[in-house]
């Protein structure tokens, strides 16, 4: 499995290449733009991730308890 660091890296190297295809990238502020949506990417994506595996891990507990 990987490390929470090399996913990380995984994830900002898919931010930065969905950056690269957005025509904002040739504005002015296009560096501070592409800092801010890089790092938010990286939050959401992360931050989904592990609430979909907090939901597995609350209904494999409960089914646990269950049986």
């Amino acid at each position: 499995m990987e490390s929470r660091t090399e996913d990380r890296m995984n994830v900002m190297d898919q931010a930065r290449s969905n950056w690269a295809a957005l025509p904002l990238r040739r504005t002015a502020l296009a560096g501070e733009l592409e800092e801010i949506f890089v790092r938010h990417y990286i939050k959401g994506v992360l931050a989904g991730r592990d609430a979909i595996a907090e939901y597995f891990r609350g209904n494999r507990a409960s089914a646990l308890a269950e049986s």
